[in-house]
């Protein structure tokens, strides 16, 4: 009996720390993955770099035509060969950020000693100006290509804010746990056609036309959460490594 639970444990703790490793699919031949600080590329052949930061966490397109912007563990910069130049702390060091389009980047704000955070907009020289507050713990978001912020509570429904004042609810999928996991992550596309929803072992997508569901079984060891570099979709993949 004691193995046995010894056995579960194990296995119950393993679930926990499964982390998806996500991708961005540039077009039908090349696209790249990430995970920690290793970065797969596969088009003609696959390539494996080693960068320069801890931690990555997101890429999107950038300002110039073929280059990526970064957003790491040293805060955001560019993607150039195996290194990540010109980082910047834009907002605070526990901030989340996210992006849509390169010249806007959304963070999210924990207010210390408070469950409240703040979202702000930073675009480039005119600096950081506060969207609005969210009055719960928040997990994760995402971002529109108009700056539509889809927000995933740590209790609750997920929060869709068009601007400030307009917001509007969308219902967990079934199975989803009452209490989100600190793992969950949750993405939407350019124009809000689509909201993806991840939690170990499971993705689920919801069409914001017909306010419906649809869930498959995920697995994170042998497949990745890749999207579409311009669209934003999420796809999934083979898992490059």
């Amino acid at each position: 009996m004691a193995l046995r639970l010894v056995i579960s444990l194990c296995l119950c703790a393993a679930a926990a720390c499964a982390q998806p490793q996500l991708g961005l699919r540039l077009d039908p031949l090349n696209s790249m993955q990430w995970n920690g600080s290793q970065l797969f590329l596969h088009g003609d052949q696959a390539t494996s770099l080693k960068l320069s930061v801890k931690s990555l966490y997101e890429i999107w397109p950038g300002p110039v035509a073929g280059s990526f912007s970064v957003y790491s563990s040293e805060g955001v910069g560019m993607l150039l060969g195996r290194d990540v130049v010109a980082s910047a702390t834009l907002f605070d060091a526990n901030a989340i950020l996210r992006s849509a389009i390169p010249s806007s980047v959304v963070g999210l704000v924990p207010l210390p000693g408070s469950s409240e955070s703040e979202f702000y907009e930073y675009r480039g020289r005119n600096g950081a100006r506060l969207l609005f507050k969210a009055t719960q713990p928040i997990v994760d978001f995402d971002v529109t290509a108009t700056n539509a912020i889809v927000y995933l509570p740590k209790q609750g429904p997920i929060f869709v804010a068009a601007d400030p004042m307009e917001r509007w609810t969308i219902a967990r999928p079934t199975g989803f746990p009452a209490e989100t996991p600190a793992t969950a992550r949750l993405w939407v596309d350019t124009t809000l056609t689509e909201v993806c929803l991840y939690w170990p072992g499971n993705l689920a997508r919801y069409n914001t036309k017909n306010s419906t569901w649809k869930s498959i079984p995920f697995n994170e060891q042998t497949s990745a959460l890749v999207r579409t570099a311009f669209r934003r979709f999420v796809i999934v993949e083979p898992r490059l490594r």
